[in-house]
């Protein structure tokens, strides 16, 4: 069940958590049939048709999707789209227990099982979709991280001005990649985040895609939520004046692309 402590919120859902919440979807309600479904918070659905439920409840859950940080529960051919936001999260009673504290909405499956998705600042979204597919063209998502290929990581950075974190953050050339990771990435392998795209060689840019989706792909073997990352990853140091793991060094906070940025001045100089 994942942990809707405010204390433990530290960090935007990002690919790996959400990757980690479709799968715990997945294997408590697949193949299931929803009943009901209930907006405790009627801020979620305030954009949508009165009869909301009805395109949903009596329907079986017979698969799901994620695209970047976007997840997509498939209801018969009707798609629920949730966006977890600052704080977002799901976790799982039954169906006679009390929900969780900062429930917003709750589904309930014919198992004895309810659903419930959580968010404490309320930043978190929820949509009805009849096509993924139409969705990530209006919101012109790139390829999703994990289906990146070398020619995509070429693409993203040749003859891009701005830096690197500023093009690991757009999700129009490839989704799912948020601020930890960028940093994490850019730390594994030295790289500035101030470095632009273009005075990167194509081996570079292959190799910071793909170590990008090998730290995705680890984070989500290890169940990673809400910021209780591994021991070795970086983002456990990833604060202003910490040390850095490698030299206990400074770690030093600029803003980059909008985002708070850290990295190991010593680790990553800006030229190499």
């Amino acid at each position: 069940m994942f942990s809707g402590s405010l204390k433990k919120v530290l960090y935007m859902p990002e690919l790996p958590e959400v990757e980690v919440m479709r799968r715990r979807i997945e294997s408590h309600v697949l193949n299931t049939r929803l009943q009901t479904i209930e907006a405790v918070d009627g801020r979620l659905v305030s954009k949508l048709p009165t009869n909301w439920p009805k395109l949903l409840e009596g329907n079986a859950f017979s698969s799901s999707q994620r695209v970047g940080k976007y997840l997509f529960l498939n209801f018969d051919k009707t798609w629920l789209h949730l966006h977890f936001g600052m704080t977002g999260s799901v976790s799982f009673v039954s169906k006679d227990e009390t929900p969780p504290p900062y429930t917003r909405l709750k589904l309930a499956f014919d198992n004895g099982l309810m659903m419930c998705f959580t968010d404490p600042r309320t930043f978190g979204k929820m949509d009805i979709v009849n096509r993924v597919e139409a969705f990530v063209a209006n919101k012109r998502l790139g390829v999703d991280l994990l289906e990146a290929s070398d020619e995509d990581a070429i693409r993203m950075f040749a003859n891009r001005k701005i830096s690197l974190k500023a093009i690991l953050l757009r999700q129009k050339d490839v989704a799912g990649i948020g601020n930890w990771l960028a940093d994490e990435a850019l730390y594994r392998l030295k790289l500035n985040p101030t470095i632009r795209g273009i005075d990167l060689t194509p081996e570079v840019a292959i190799a910071l895609l793909n170590e990008t989706k090998s730290i995705a792909e680890e984070a989500i073997q290890a169940d990673t939520h809400y910021g209780e990352f591994p021991n070795h990853f970086f983002v456990n140091h990833r604060v202003e004046d910490g040390d850095c793991p490698c030299t206990k060094d400074t770690i030093k906070k600029i803003t980059l692309a909008g985002r708070s940025t850290y990295y190991c001045p010593t680790c990553q100089p800006q030229t190499k």
